[in-house]
């Protein structure tokens, strides 16, 4: 009678459990039927930056949110940033206004001072046809900075680009031809005071340059001539000589109209 009387209490309880679970689930369905109708908050068209409201806790840039936006004063914060991407305003005034602050300090002799001013130009100078020629005239001048530090391949890639822009533009050419020279490609060097000369043949001094270019570069072949031709006659002088022959048995004429030789055998 006792363990049928514990079986019976043991049933009601379990019953009444039941009885209050299924009680509570209409609220808990209702509760949950609620929050997946709910309507999605409206998205906002506006910008990060029309918002200045921000959580005071998040000072650091990657912290702030595309909702929270961020105040104008931390600006700077996020351009500084080493993880930031820096976004620049092309403005053809602005441009125009660095180069000039450029030209101080290239003439005081800060030239790395000078680059960085001259690159900045360039950053905010306005990718259109109507600036090609400032754009050119910023690397021509970052160009004469890496020559006054003897960074010639930059002043070299610097020159190019500008003749890029503006294939005729001289003081460009002029650069980059006494970079070649000093990087010691007298062709190269040779090509673009040739140019140079063709655009403008009245420029007296590069006409010099242009001159005494030419004279090292034949110099320089006849230098090369003289010792490949030493290489082989000793070559052939070592194979004639098991025929009891020289090179000196045979002898070497050049035309002076052409500049080719002909060859006459001796005894």
């Amino acid at each position: 009678a006792a363990a049928a009387a514990a079986a019976a209490a043991a049933a009601t309880a379990t019953a009444a459990a039941a009885t209050r679970r299924a009680r509570a689930m209409p609220d808990i369905v209702e509760l949950a039927s609620s929050e997946d109708e709910a309507p999605a908050p409206a998205q906002s068209d506006a910008s990060p930056c029309a918002s200045a409201t921000r959580d005071p806790e998040q000072r650091h840039p990657a912290a702030w949110s595309a909702t929270a936006g961020f105040p104008i004063r931390n600006l700077e914060i996020l351009m500084n940033h080493p993880g930031s991407v820096r976004a620049v305003i092309r403005d053809g005034k602005k441009a125009s206004s660095l180069k000039e602050e450029g030209n101080k300090l290239f003439k005081a002799g800060q030239w790395e001072e000078a680059i960085e001013l001259y690159s900045d130009a360039l950053d905010f100078c306005p990718d259109t046809d109507d600036f090609k020629y400032s754009a050119a005239v910023f690397l021509c001048n970052r160009a004469a900075c890496f020559l006054q530090l003897g960074h010639l391949e930059d002043v070299v890639e610097d020159c190019t680009d500008a003749l890029e822009l503006e294939p005729r533009y001289v003081k460009a050419l002029i650069r980059r031809a006494k970079a070649h020279e000093q990087l010691e490609d007298l062709d190269a060097a040779l090509a673009d005071l040739a140019k140079v000369l063709e655009i403008d043949p009245s420029l007296h001094a590069v006409r010099q340059d242009h001159k005494r270019l030419d004279a090292q570069i034949k110099e320089k072949n006849e230098k090369l001539k003289d010792e490949m031709m030493g290489k082989l006659k000793d070559l052939g002088n070592t194979v004639l000589g098991k025929f009891g022959l020289s090179l000196d048995n045979f002898k070497t004429v050049q035309d002076p109209n052409t500049g080719s030789y002909s060859i006459s055998f001796q005894q």
